[in-house]
């Protein structure tokens, strides 16, 4: 509700169905590629972008038949796989016929996001929640593994450098945008998001009293 006040509208997108769309779409060989999830997702687009941009225009309350411009948040984990090749450029910048694309990517330091999903495997492996208790250690188990091992052999993500050069090579460098997840002025994320990034004025009040009301009442 209260982006909606910014003429801002969100599309949920599951992290199954942003793998989906990033797998088939672009990542599978040419002979196996489907095309159908990326199609889905851009047909899904317009759809609340005809069906926002309705809504803003009745709560407007304008009599002019013009179109009211509204823009549509897409988040998904998923999209930092994808790669800057030939198809690629051609699929993603076919979004710019009927859109204005921004690309906003949130950067954590990676001695962070390293340790952090480290360690969130071993309590998934380690602790049974069903039991309540700590499994044995087997030194063998791949998730068990001292740091560097364990990076060698099972770290599959995306390198957050190659993220941002990805967009950039298919967007323009002017089109996208880094924010910090750990900011030196302790500025959260959220509200980099919103104050800075898309300058949602209203939606940025709100949030701003939310972290106020809060930081409060912990002190209190």
């Amino acid at each position: 509700h209260d982006l909606a006040q910014d003429n801002l509208f969100f599309m949920y997108t599951s992290w199954t169905r942003g793998i989906s769309i990033i797998q088939k779409s672009f990542l599978w060989l040419p002979q196996n590629r489907d095309m159908t999830p990326w199609n889905e997702f851009k047909d899904e687009l317009d759809k609340i972008h005809s069906n926002a941009s309705f809504k803003a225009k009745k709560k407007s309350k304008k009599k002019d038949t013009k179109p009211v411009n509204v823009d549509v948040i897409v988040s998904n984990e998923a999209f930092s796989f994808a790669r800057a090749d030939e198809h690629t450029k051609a699929s993603m910048r076919s979004l710019e016929e009927k859109w204005d694309v921004r690309v906003i990517l949130a950067y954590r330091p990676l001695e962070t996001w390293y340790t952090s999903l480290y360690y969130e495997d071993r309590a998934q492996t380690i602790f049974s929640k069903q039991d309540e208790d700590f499994r044995n250690w087997f030194p063998a188990d791949g998730w068990n593994a001292p740091m560097v091992n364990w990076f060698k052999s099972n770290w599959v993500g995306s390198d957050p450098l190659q993220t941002y050069e990805t967009y950039r090579d298919i967007f323009g460098k002017e089109k996208v945008q880094t924010l910090m997840l750990r900011r030196s002025d302790g500025i959260d994320i959220s509200e980099q998001f919103l104050c800075e990034a898309l300058q949602a004025k209203h939606s940025c009040e709100v949030l701003k009293r939310s972290i106020s009301a809060s930081s409060s009442s912990s002190s209190s």
